[in-house]
């Protein structure tokens, strides 16, 4: 009976260790999995506004104001003289969060979100982008 005692006491030891290995084995094997997915995925980006073209080269945008009227930090600023035309486009990047509101509600395709991203300056006045620069890609509507 000790005999037996004793011998199941030492495999008992080894298959608790033999457990607790792999278990631990698991824990370092999935953490290093997961490190992986979070690797910066640039298909995802999003950047600031632009405003896409027509096949002539105008301004897709017809002056509806639906962009500026779901944009939740009023970053947005259209001046327009009549129907369907576009005087003055301005985007305040110190405003914009880039939430792409203006891009959903817009429904002929004039305003997109890009993939670039601001970048650091320190003039007041070059925060302020208009809409020859926004539309400087030339990126053609695809209801154009």
């Amino acid at each position: 009976m000790i005999l037996s005692k004793k011998l199941y006491l030492k495999r008992g030891f080894f298959q608790g260790l033999w457990i607790s290995f792999r278990y631990l084995l698991t824990v370092f094997v999935t953490f290093f999995k997961s490190r992986k997915e979070f690797v910066a995925d640039t298909s995802r980006k999003v950047g600031l506004p632009i405003l896409t073209t027509k096949n002539d080269g105008d301004l897709q945008c017809n002056a509806c104001g639906l962009c500026i009227g779901h944009c939740p930090t009023n970053a947005l600023d259209l001046k327009s003289s009549g129907e369907d035309t576009v005087d003055d486009f301005k985007l305040d990047i110190l405003k914009c969060v880039l939430c792409s509101l203006c891009q959903d509600v817009c429904p002929i395709d004039a305003i997109r979100m890009s993939h670039d991203a601001p970048h650091a300056n320190h003039a007041e006045g070059s925060w302020i982008i208009d809409a020859k620069e926004m539309s400087k890609n030339k990126v053609i509507s695809r209801l154009a």
